[in-house]
């Protein structure tokens, strides 16, 4: 399985800010190194997010709701949870307005994560 790095996230999140505006700046890095790493949890020695759908869904949970950057964080999360899917052979097939639904959904009802890996999945294909 191919994992994304804080790097990896970093440039997401310029070029999100570089073409649709908002306040650059890391709020918080300890924040965005917790998020990354939160796919890949373990508890008594079991993974906790097993299929690939449940580690995006970790991802875009964390970015959304930890909060680590100034401005940006449910764009960013989208994005690096999508980047992080496509690095593993899958992209994303929904739209605009799909995903700022569904975002807006993430950080108001803070969901199950397996409702959101559901979601992702759901709105994405293998190529």
């Amino acid at each position: 399985m191919n994992n994304i790095s804080v790097d990896d996230v970093l440039f997401i999140h310029d070029y999100i800010l570089e073409k649709s505006g908002g306040l650059s700046g890391i709020r918080d890095r300890g924040l965005l190194e917790s998020a990354i790493l939160k796919p890949h949890t373990h508890v008594f020695g079991i993974e906790r997010h097993e299929s690939l759908f449940d580690k995006a869904a970790a991802l875009l949970e964390a970015i959304a709701l930890f909060h680590p950057f100034i401005d940006g964080n449910k764009r960013t999360a989208m994005a690096a949870a999508g980047f992080f899917l496509y690095l593993n052979g899958y992209e994303t097939t929904f739209t605009n307005s799909e995903y700022e639904e569904f975002m807006i959904y993430v950080v108001n009802h803070k969901p199950k994560l397996k409702t959101i890996a559901t979601w992702l999945e759901k709105h994405s294909s293998k190529f």
